[in-house]
């Protein structure tokens, strides 16, 4: 009787021990599966990498990877409807302007050609004011594109990786260099950081150049040198002179104006503000200016380098 019992243990045991076998090397697969099934989303997030693997994976963890392959098509799939609507977009925009910019520089010269066939006439006067408010519309056109810009919410933020000491420098050439009436107003110091590459818009981050160096150089002293400088930890400064501006902080809100003559749109720092935003970073606005009894300060502290062991050069 105790041989019989103890054949059975025997019997019993040497089962429970196959079943505890085969449950670990279940166990094991199972783990070796969530393993590679992690490695695989690691690599998906990574950008190295657009599906996940459904072959030789356990049935439950098969049907997950085909859940998210389908929501990654659906994504994918809308990304490239937005974007076509993006692009049709800024195409729409830049054709209407063009063609509404032509319309004007014809009428600017036809009012051009009125004036002096005027001349010594009593109306003259009131053809040159005419003649002036038309050469001011491309720049009113120009703020409604920024506008527009800035404020679109169809389709996502196209990025470049641009050097942004590099990119400065162009708007500073182009729209206040040695050919325009602001030459040689402009000192631009970058101190040690020659170069500062970034993943941003290029358009937005021209957009913030050239309002703020604009602003800086219209409503500072007349005449006067404007202070720029690029910081290694993404802080790019534009200083003026000029008598201390009251509530200067509250100048980006919508239509917003200082106490000033000069001319401009009163959107100019709106618009900068809201193309901060939408690129990641910060826009603090001082007066005086730090470390200066008069003058304004516009700091826009750009969003760190998102591509490691990068930013600065050294």
């Amino acid at each position: 009787m105790s041989v019989l019992v103890i054949l059975f243990l025997t019997i019993v045991v040497a089962v429970a021990s196959m079943m505890i076998r085969r449950l670990l090397a279940s166990n094991e697969e199972l783990r070796g599966s969530f393993e590679a099934l992690g490695m695989d989303v690691s690599a998906l997030c990574d950008n190295n990498a657009t599906r996940l693997s459904t072959n030789d994976r356990p049935a439950p963890l098969a049907a997950m990877a085909v859940s998210v392959n389908k929501r990654l098509d659906d994504d994918q799939a809308i990304l490239e409807r937005e974007c076509e609507d993006a692009e049709r977009e800024r195409d729409y925009i830049e054709c209407a302007g063009h063609e509404v910019k032509n319309q004007i520089a014809g009428a600017i010269l036809q009012q051009e050609k009125v004036v002096l066939a005027l001349a010594g006439d009593p109306v003259e006067q009131c053809a040159k004011l005419v003649l002036a408010r038309l050469k001011s519309i491309p720049a009113v056109l120009e703020k409604t594109r920024e506008l527009t810009q800035v404020s679109s919410s169809s389709g996502p933020l196209l990025r470049d990786r641009i050097d942004l000491v590099k990119a400065c420098q162009m708007d500073i050439d182009f729209e206040f260099g040695d050919y325009t009436p602001y030459a040689g107003r402009i000192v631009f110091e970058t101190g040690d950081c020659p170069t500062l590459m970034r993943n941003v818009n290029v358009e937005l981050v021209s957009i913030i150049f050239r309002n703020l160096l604009r602003n800086a150089l219209i409503h500072g002293t007349p005449g006067g040198q404007v202070q720029v400088s690029l910081a290694g930890d993404g802080a790019f400064t534009v200083t003026n002179g000029g008598p201390v501006v009251q509530r200067f902080d509250e100048l980006a809100g919508k239509s917003k104006r200082g106490n000033t003559s000069a001319s401009g749109s009163g959107i100019g720092l709106y618009i900068v503000d809201k193309a901060v935003k939408k690129i990641g970073g910060t826009l603090q606005l001082d007066s005086p200016a730090r470390g200066r009894e008069s003058g304004c300060e516009v700091t826009v502290q750009f969003p760190p380098d998102d591509v490691p062991g990068s930013g600065a050069a050294e």
